[in-house]
């Protein structure tokens, strides 16, 4: 080869080496266009000509290394031409295909960037950098799990080559902050030194919840680059959640003044604002978020919420919308909605909400998408959401519904307390009570396991109550005096000594009732089943004067109860007061026409009055209510007899 080629070759390359990629890039278009015979090169008078061997060769290297100057030049498509070129010359060069890809991952031509470092690792399957670089082509692409294999297969092969651990180390960020943050010490340690770096360990840090170690980090960021804005919002995020709020405004404030454009750091003030409850900033913050950056959805959720919380339920719904229309998989968001519909009344439509909601969860979850809070959260937040929807189901007697979404919320969280308990009640208003105490028996164990006192009681006396209902009244009444014994300071008294007396009633343990009676008076002096109860006991006690003035007390809460007028008619009858007691059981029949135990007690009356005739009268009344009332019938001929002997013209017409 002439002298004239050798010399322009090591001038392109000596400035290649000083990088002068510009004058590199003159002499070797200088060259193609020589050996493609655009141009002629003469030295000392004489023509210069080249072979066909030395032009392929010196076209291969001129291509290739004007490809490299203009990638380094970032005239990344005319390098992409140049390298194009020069694969045709070797199309089985590996750094070829590497830079051929490096130029389509610059002009974010992907897929064939993939193309091209598949090919790379098709020739030479050790070359360390093309795994590094189809990783961060994977990474655009959000195939993690292809990157992070691409990453390791990188270090394997090139286990000193630290920026393989730093890529591996942000790709980490959110899926795994602890092991990222391995990955950014290993690549100091190998050598790396970017001030970024702090930064993104800030942001591992923030992931792992650890606000303080994550302050630091951005401390530090901050000192090596005081115009930085994003650590500054970022320092401000963490600086919130360690409930530093005014530095956190501070900070916010001074990434806003180096950048305003900024829609994450109004975003941030938003939330700051909020918790200084400066409600009216955090709105205004939120809105220019927004404004900022109109497809940034957190901005929307976060404003959303502000305005539920305001009982704007309309507008809230509306940025939940646009939270969803910018991020489909958004589950929180969609529970958030959920009961937003809820408060809407727009029931249905809440029901989807929930029901997509545990589908995005669920896709999320198993792709690990998660960061440790918002998998933390949406383990609350969906089963809730779905017990949330239940009780609004139930509160509007749609039962069956109601069932069905707090089966969804235990399918998330099996251990789940308050479904057990609501489900319960709502199974006992079904008249299911075997079905409601299983229920009510597990919300028991749950709060206890829980240590949750005051929920613990309220379950144990959910379960007494559905005892009751089983008519297991000893076992209920056992457990109200446990209850009024050990954890008298969580319940709701009047209401546990009312159902003891309740099942001491229906037990027919009339001391007992009268005593429990006693003691629930002292708190709920003027309950008229307390009296009522307390006359029964002592009416079945021989006690019937005492009888009377409970019953009395009862009826002056409610003068028509016909059960009080009935209980008073027998103690007044049983004390031989039969005119007052007639009256009495007048008074009931006057309620209720078919009562037959007052009838009854109105032909005992009649008959110790001797108005044996009226009584008669009365007598065929209750046999047409009841046929077979052995009472009417044995009573009927005693009657007719009496009524014989007083009354012999009475028979005659009688027969």
């Amino acid at each position: 080869m002439d002298n004239l080629i050798t010399e322009l070759s090591d001038l392109a390359k000596e400035y290649f080496e000083n990088s002068e990629f510009e004058k590199c890039d003159e002499v070797l278009s200088e060259l193609i266009a020589f050996c493609k015979g655009e141009v002629t090169l003469a030295q000392d008078g004489k023509m210069i000509f080249i072979d066909d061997e030395d032009k392929h060769r010196l076209l291969l290297e001129a291509y290739h290394n004007r490809a490299l100057c203009r990638f380094n030049c970032l005239k990344f498509q005319e390098a992409l031409k140049d390298a194009t070129i020069a694969v045709e010359f070797d199309p089985s060069n590996v750094f070829l295909f590497n830079l051929l890809g490096l130029c389509n991952f610059k002009l974010d031509l992907l897929q064939e960037a993939l193309l091209a470092f598949n090919k790379t690792i098709a020739l030479d399957n050790a070359y360390y950098l093309a795994y590094f670089n189809r990783a961060r082509v994977y990474i655009l692409l959000d195939e993690y799990t292809k990157a992070l294999k691409d990453l390791q297969t990188c270090i394997d092969l090139a286990p000193e080559y630290y920026m393989a651990y730093y890529t591996r180390a942000i790709t980490l960020l959110s899926v795994d902050p602890k092991q990222a943050l391995i990955d950014f010490k290993k690549s100091q340690d190998l050598g790396f030194e970017s001030s970024q770096i702090f930064y993104y360990q800030g942001v591992a840090c923030e992931n792992l919840e650890d606000y303080q170690k994550a302050i630091e980090f951005f401390t530090k960021m901050i000192k090596q680059d005081e115009s930085f804005a994003d650590a500054y919002y970022k320092r401000a995020n963490n600086k919130r959640k360690a409930d530093d709020l005014e530095g956190a405004l501070q900070d916010c404030l001074k990434s806003i003044e180096l950048d305003n454009e900024n829609a994450m750091a109004y975003l941030i003030l938003g939330h700051i604002y909020k918790d200084l409850e400066k409600i009216e900033l955090s709105i205004d913050a939120f809105k220019k978020s927004i404004e900022l950056d109109e497809n940034l959805q957190y901005p929307c959720f976060a404003l959303a919420r502000v305005l539920y919380d305001l009982k704007d339920y309309e507008q809230a719904l509306k940025y939940y919308d646009k939270t969803i229309e910018l991020y489909e998989e958004y589950a929180q968001a969609y529970i958030n909605r959920g009961n937003t519909k809820i408060n809407l009344k727009m029931i249905e439509e809440a029901i989807e909400d929930f029901d997509l909601a545990a589908k995005y969860y669920q896709e999320r979850a198993r792709k690990h998408d998660f960061t440790p809070s918002e998998l933390a959260e949406l383990e609350q937040a969906v089963p809730y959401g779905f017990y949330h929807l239940g009780n609004s189901l139930y509160e509007i007697d749609k039962y069956d519904e109601a069932l069905i979404s707090y089966e969804k919320a235990l399918k998330y969280q099996k251990e789940y307390p308050d479904v057990f308990f609501n489900r319960a009640y709502l199974k006992s208003d079904l008249e299911k009570y075997e079905e409601a105490l299983e229920d009510s028996e597990l919300a028991v164990k749950y709060y206890k396991k829980q240590n949750n006192t005051q929920d613990y009681v309220n379950s144990l006396s959910q379960r007494a109550w559905i005892k009751s209902r089983l008519e297991r009244f000893q076992e209920a009444m056992d457990e109200y005096n446990e209850l009024i014994k050990t954890y008298k300071d969580y319940i709701d008294l009047k209401d546990v000594l009312l159902e003891r007396a309740y099942c001491a009633k229906e037990l027919e343990s009339y001391e007992e009732l009268i005593a429990y009676c006693n003691a629930a008076h002292k708190v709920d002096k003027n309950n008229f089943k307390l009296y009522f109860w307390r006359g029964i006991a002592k009416y079945n006690l021989s006690l019937e004067e005492e009888a009377i003035e409970d019953l009395n007390k009862a009826l002056k809460i409610d003068k028509n109860h016909n059960g009080a007028k009935y209980y008073k008619a027998e103690c007044l009858r049983n004390l031989g007061d039969f005119h007052d007691a007639l009256q009495c059981y007048e008074d009931c029949l006057k309620i209720t026409k078919e009562n037959t135990d007052a009838l009854v007690g109105k032909i005992q009356c009649l008959e110790e009055l001797k108005e044996y005739e009226q009584a008669l009268e009365c007598t065929k009344e209750l046999l047409k209510l009841d046929e077979e009332n052995e009472f009417a019938l044995k009573n009927q001929n005693i009657l007719m007899q009496k009524l014989k002997q007083q009354n012999k013209k009475w028979w005659q017409i009688w027969n």
